[in-house]
């Protein structure tokens, strides 16, 4: 039986048996590290797009047990004025495409199979918690009619924000509204993917590490603590945990795992989700760049997550139960919802985002030999594009040429973070810049505004992290 202290996910979902280890050697024609929403994504469809091909998936704890089992639970678009910006006007449109039919596919797949996924199907919220990001959601307005015209964006107006949320920080703002935005419970989700993968005929094997990786013109053999499989191809889907493997498979600075904080309350009374509004019971996130998120779940809690929550994480990953960083949620919290202040956390937990130097993914071959192929990074939002993400490695893995091996971002030359410990010294300091200049917004709003509460709010949300 796996752990069920990693998050209030796993600790909601029970008990639960791994499979059994690999032993001994198996030879196949895939070997999928990794059993996560990739991972498993690309097990699946190398089973169930044409001819059904030989497949293990070796997962190194137990399925749910890394961030596919510890994310926030929100499938949404997720290209915003970054990518935009970065990458220009054509090459955004082509991502967004891609996302938009990626939160499409993920939404069927659950109908098709029945995914026991605990989906709350309310739509999302972005909110401007003052004047100075009014702009930023405008802009964000235009973004969206201008790429998809039928995707159902709804600009909220200050009167009706107000009617949904009693916040001093959702006071006198906007926000946008997008109605395909869905939530979902990830530790079920994963483990429904691993029904799915096993019922297709792939062989899942948990509390097998890869430990060596080694290649020849024939073959791939990767090694764990009791077993050895040997195929034709591997695909890593390991992503914010690249850097554990065993080898020097992938580039050096493909990308640095970044920490990603949340905690739980205890089941909200009537009483209370009365005091704070939050009527729609949707996905809701401010638009600061570092921003912040709260989600309700089904039994009535509220998750909360983001800003202070992300920061550069170690290499060994020790630090994913922070105690200051929590502290300083809970603080925002308490800016946003003033009502709970004596409310009971009683879950918290840190995993592990994939960053990689240009916000976006890395997928593709590694290698001259067209053996090895991977995924890692997203753009902000990875739990839909995932879901699609395992069909294009699939379609990668037989050589078939497809619309989406044929994404710009597949197989393209990767911007690089530096090496050994200045990578994680570039990540921090990325993040330290990006808030000391959300910060100075902040305080210039905390000047402007008008009502104490919201001055209190602002001055709430100011402090850094010591």
């Amino acid at each position: 039986m796996t752990s069920t202290n990693l998050s209030f996910w796993a600790d909601a979902y029970g008990p639960y048996t791994a499979n059994e280890p690999l032993r001994g050697e198996r030879r196949v024609d895939v070997v999928v590290v990794g059993g996560g929403f990739n991972g498993l994504s690309t097990a699946y469809h190398l089973r169930t797009e044409g001819e059904a091909l030989d497949v293990v998936l070796l997962e190194a704890d137990a399925i749910g047990d890394g961030s596919s089992g510890r994310n926030a639970g929100a499938a949404v678009v997720g290209v915003n004025g970054v990518v935009l910006k970065a990458h220009g006007e054509q090459r955004t449109k082509e991502l967004y495409d891609y996302a938009s039919r990626a939160l499409d596919y993920m939404r069927e797949l659950i109908t098709k199979h029945d995914m026991q996924s605990d989906v709350i199907d309310t739509g999302s919220l972005t909110v401007a918690i003052g004047d100075r990001w009014v702009k930023d959601l405008e802009a964000a307005k235009a973004m969206h009619e201008s790429f998809d015209p039928t995707h159902d964006v709804e600009w909220v107006d200050a009167a009706t924000l107000a009617q949904e949320f009693n916040s001093p920080l959702f006071a006198g703002a906007a926000g946008l509204r997008e109605k395909r935005t869905f939530m979902f419970d990830p530790v079920k989700h994963v483990r429904e993917w691993k029904r799915l993968a096993t019922e297709a005929g792939v062989e899942v094997y948990e509390h097998s590490p890869a430990i060596e990786i080694v290649t020849n013109p024939r073959e791939v053999r990767v090694t764990t603590p009791r077993g050895t499989v040997v195929a034709n191809r591997l695909v890593l889907a390991t992503n914010a945990y690249s850097h554990k493997l065993p080898s020097d498979v992938l580039p050096v600075g493909d990308q640095t795992p970044l920490y990603s904080y949340q905690f739980a309350t205890e089941p909200l009374s009537p009483e209370q989700w009365d005091s704070i509004g939050f009527k729609n019971r949707n996905w809701t996130e401010d638009s600061l760049s570092l921003f912040h998120w709260a989600r309700p779940t089904v039994d009535g809690r509220l998750i909360f997550g983001g800003r202070d929550g992300l920061k550069a994480a170690d290499d060994g990953l020790t630090r994913e139960y922070d105690v200051r960083v929590f502290h300083r949620m809970e603080r925002d919290f308490r800016a946003f919802f003033p009502q709970l202040s004596d409310v009971r956390v009683t879950h918290r937990w840190g995993g592990v985002i994939s960053g990689t130097f240009d916000l976006l993914p890395h997928i593709g071959f590694v290698d001259e030999r067209k053996q090895i192929l991977r995924v890692n990074g997203c753009w902000g939002h990875g739990v839909a594009i995932a879901h699609l993400h395992g069909k294009l490695l699939a379609h990668l893995a037989r050589g078939v040429d497809s619309e989406l091996t044929n994404l710009w971002i597949v197989d393209r030359k990767t911007k690089t973070w530096p090496p050994g410990p200045m990578r994680t010294t570039a990540a921090r300091a990325a993040f330290e810049g990006l808030r000391a200049l959300e910060n100075r917004t902040i305080r210039r709003s905390a000047r402007e505004a008008v009502r104490p509460d919201q001055k209190r709010a602002f001055a709430q949300l100011q402090a850094p992290i010591r």
